[in-house]
């Protein structure tokens, strides 16, 4: 590992010994954690997004009866 890695690792946590691979791997995961997060809240978004939608013109559709 490159000096300053090995120095950040020992700063933070001196009794904690991880290699250049485990590192990678922990990164990746966390990667695709933060993918996976974002599409999910993305289509959460839209989901209520048509709901609101679906919403505006029943409420429409109503006002207009009511006229």
């Amino acid at each position: 590992m490159p000096a300053s890695i090995d120095s950040i690792l020992n700063a933070l946590a001196p009794d904690f010994a991880v290699t250049t691979n485990q590192l990678a791997a922990l990164v990746l995961v966390l990667a695709v954690s933060v993918v996976l997060l974002a599409y999910g809240l993305g289509r959460q978004a839209a989901k209520l997004d048509r709901r609101i939608k679906a919403l505006e013109a029943a409420l429409s559709a109503v006002e207009i009866s009511h006229q």
